[in-house]
């Protein structure tokens, strides 16, 4: 037994290290309230655009309130992003902050959060992501 537990100690030492890429992000995200996805695009490397889908959402109209999840598809293939999103909202646009809940493809760990404004459109929305996101591989 005692051989063991310098054994399993040079087996953890020796195991590799993740590398993190962090990095700031931008993201406009484009989206009608007819249901349809909605189209983005990034600033994230290997992805500079794709299609956008609500998941998941409540809407609260007195104060105006949104809460869901967003999940953004890079047209390049390489992954996608889900974020939990909450907003306040008004005639004049939107505020509110976001976070990643999950990732796929090269995005399979990622982390990150950050701040969103919403420009109101004629029948939707132009939601501009900012934060700071950061990869494992």
């Amino acid at each position: 037994m005692a051989a063991v537990i310098p054994l399993i100690a040079a087996v953890a030492l020796s195991a590799p290290a993740q590398a993190a890429d962090r990095f700031a992000v931008q993201l406009a995200d484009t989206q009608g309230f007819e249901g349809l996805p909605g189209s983005f695009t990034s600033t994230i490397p290997g992805c500079p655009t794709g299609s956008s889908t609500t998941d998941r959402a409540m809407v609260q109209l007195r104060p105006g309130v949104f809460r869901g999840t967003r999940t953004f598809t890079c047209d390049s293939g390489i992954g996608s992003v889900t974020v939990n999103l909450s907003a306040r909202f008004s005639d004049d646009g939107s505020v509110g902050t976001w976070a990643v809940t999950s990732g796929t493809g090269a995005f399979a760990g990622v982390r990150g959060a950050g701040q969103l404004v919403g420009t109101p459109l004629p029948d939707g929305i132009l939601d501009t992501y900012t934060g700071t996101v950061t990869i494992v591989s």
